[in-house]
């Protein structure tokens, strides 16, 4: 994918060729699971998920600025070729090292089950849903906010310059890059998911309505507010402990599989169905040929996060918690 919107020449191509890359992405994602899966201990995984969500969004901060300089010396296109065949030698590297578990007696006793009955057993798990529904909905600040609308609700809603706008926002991310470890390591200290997942749901629901509410907060005050949000919605991590517990190894892949749609999927449909909502009661006011929203038009937008936080607690109700029986067995 990568390797062909470097030679891309129009949008239909380059659309396809991120497709592509989104389906191998998916595959690394799903194939970490995998792994601590069979390599660890399952009153280890929520820690051990949350520090590897924290490593991919190091890798997305911290490769901006590399990648910047690629692009600035060659041109975009080289750029990209070059990270792509970056990504050929570590694939390869990780080929040449990377057991897919301790041995292969661990693989052969996991029993085989048909694609199709596997993707209906998953599917038909209530459980599998219900998770992947709750860290779509934590997820929603991240996708959203921090990558589409922050920005420009703190620039017009409370006069801050965009560059600051955009260092404020990006604190979610650095939230959550901080809180996806701390969270994991906290539930598997505690030897259970649930307090956890049902504290970081009701204080993200608190806190942003501090966001939204709070009258005349300088800057820095919502550089804080942003931070913690990003911290306390980092909670959606226990969801993928709480699946990998709740089936069978052989649909440990296919039920993280069934959740990842959730989880990526509703957010593509919310983050339009907030520009919707953004442009319901505007005004028609224009500056300097872009729309401009009043604080009113952000409130209505932004309700669904806190009805989406509201709706992430009643599927807590449907989620078993068996890291405590877990942690028990192995003591």
């Amino acid at each position: 994918g990568t390797t062909g919107l470097s030679q891309s020449n129009s949008l239909a191509f380059a659309s396809v060729c991120h497709f592509f890359s989104g389906i191998g992405n998916a595959f690394c994602f799903l194939s970490c699971i995998m792994f601590i899966s069979r390599w660890f201990l399952k009153e280890r995984h929520a820690f051990l998920i949350g520090l590897m969500i924290t490593i991919g969004m190091l890798g997305g901060v911290v490769a901006q600025r590399p990648f910047s300089l690629l692009a600035e010396h060659f041109n975009w296109r080289q750029a990209l070729l070059i990270d792509a065949l970056i990504g050929v030698g570590l694939f390869a590297v990780i080929f040449a090292f990377v057991k897919d578990a301790p041995s292969p007696v661990k693989i052969a006793k996991e029993k085989s089950i048909p694609f199709l009955q596997g993707v209906k057993r998953s599917v038909l798990n209530t459980h599998n849903i219900c998770a992947g529904l709750f860290t779509c909905f934590l997820n929603m600040p991240l996708m959203v906010i921090s990558a589409v609308f922050g920005s420009l609700f703190l620039t017009q809603v409370h006069g801050i310059d965009l560059t600051t706008a955009s260092t404020i926002a990006s604190m979610i991310c650095m939230g959550t890059i901080l809180g996806s470890p701390l969270f994991g390591w906290a539930s598997d200290k505690i030897g259970q998911r649930l307090p956890l997942m049902i504290f970081g749901g009701i204080s993200s629901i608190l806190l942003f309505g501090l966001i939204l509410y709070l009258p005349h907060p300088s800057a820095k005050l919502f550089a804080v507010l942003f931070f913690a949000l990003g911290f306390l919605t980092s909670a959606q991590t226990l969801g993928y402990p709480a699946i990998t517990e709740n089936n069978p190894k052989e649909l440990t892949g296919t039920s993280m599989g069934v959740a990842a749609v959730i989880i990526m999927g509703l957010p593509a449909l919310i983050q339009p169905l907030s520009g919707k909502l953004l442009d319901w009661n505007w005004n028609g006011t224009m500056v300097d040929g872009s729309p401009f929203y009043s604080a009113s038009d952000f409130h209505l937008a932004f309700l669904i996060f806190p009805i989406g936080f509201a709706i992430s607690l009643l599927t807590l109700l449907k989620i078993k918690d068996k890291a405590k029986k877990a942690v028990l067995q192995s003591a």
